[in-house]
This record gives structure tokens, sequence and C-alpha cells, in this order.
């Protein structure tokens, strides 16, 4: 079975090298997510 979206977080590289390449020629859609900003609040 396979799943319709893999995530990682990126930035440093190892976590989401090794959660994306497993999926690279798979109908998966993969997702980055990036720290952004400089507090806790959103937009911040």
């Amino acid at each position: 079975m396979m799943p319709d979206e893999v995530c990682a977080c990126v930035g440093g590289g190892s976590n989401s090298i090794g959660m994306f390449i497993p999926f690279l020629d798979d109908p998966v859609d993969i997702t980055g997510v990036e720290h952004y900003g400089y507090g806790d609040q959103f937009m911040d």
C-alpha cells in the first residue's frame, strides 16, 4: 500500500532525503516543510 503523500522537514537534508528517495519513482506527492519567520505568531 502506497501513501498519497510523504512530508518531511527540509533544511538539514538528511531527514527529507531519507523520506523522499524511496518514493521518487512512485505516484506519491512529496512535500517539504521549512521553518519560516522569527517568532511564534503566524506570519511573524
